[in-house]
């Protein structure tokens, strides 16, 4: 019941989102980071579209951990021409949190 609820909340935010986020088309895409080893971090990130995204425990696992909507705040490039992200993100488990992304 648990599972259904929360793919429920899933969707839903994924229709809120919609237009909201005029700038995530460019940072979708999916982030592995195979570092880590245990824990609450995810090593599978994916941005959608539409402004939502969804957390996975490993690269190919297709439970998700967490999902919900994100914005980029702040956008700058630093010396080495790196583009980085502020990213507010807003999810069920861990509530609004920010993200760096480069």
């Amino acid at each position: 019941m648990k599972v259904l609820i929360f793919a429920a909340i899933c969707i839903s935010l994924m229709f809120y989102a919609g237009e909201a986020f005029s700038e995530s088309d460019e940072i979708c895409c999916t982030w592995v980071n195979t570092k880590y080893i245990s824990g609450d971090r995810p090593k599978n990130l994916m941005f959608n579209f539409d402004g939502t995204f969804v957390t996975y425990n490993t690269k190919t696992s297709t439970e998700a951990l967490q999902c919900g909507t994100f914005q980029i705040v702040k956008k700058w490039k630093d010396s080495e021409e790196n583009i980085w992200y502020k990213i507010k993100m807003q999810g069920l488990k861990y509530g609004m949190r920010y993200n760096l992304r480069k």
